[in-house]
């Protein structure tokens, strides 16, 4: 943008760059084999990548610097909530065993196909959310 770029260009490549990398984790998960949905796993570390890139890019693209900030302090938060004060539907107790958070709840209701270990995934969608902060952690220090 400090060279003229425009707004709505950037933006383009930065999702497009964050979706490709979405893409080849898909595909190095799964070993580039077509499976049904049931047995892909989506979830992956250069899908956390792109998307983490993505979401902190576009944050950096439409806020300034006080913006970012409280977005930083948000997502933190936010996921911080989630894991303290949520409980998952079916663990009351033990919230905080492998499996057992909200967060992995939230995963298994929304990502298709398999999680790692069935109950959990790592690299999971709303486990993203905290990479997305220390993405923008990287844009502050430039």
């Amino acid at each position: 943008m400090e060279k003229g770029a425009d707004r709505k260009a950037l933006l383009y490549r930065v999702v497009k760059r964050g979706l490709i990398l979405v893409l080849l984790g898909v595909l190095y998960n799964n070993r580039l084999e077509i499976k049904p949905l049931e047995e892909i796993r989506f979830g992956s570390v250069l899908g956390r990548i792109g998307l983490a890139y993505m979401f902190a890019n576009i944050i950096y693209l439409y806020f300034k610097q006080r913006g970012q900030m409280i977005w930083f302090v948000s997502l933190l938060l936010g996921y911080w909530f989630l894991l303290l004060f949520q409980f998952s539907p079916r663990f009351s107790y033990w919230r905080f065993k492998y499996g057992r958070q909200f967060v992995s709840y939230l995963d298994r209701s929304i990502i298709p196909g398999r999680l790692y270990l069935g109950i959990h995934d790592p690299e999971g969608l709303v486990a993203t959310i905290p990479a997305i902060s220390t993405a923008l952690l990287g844009i502050f220090c430039r």
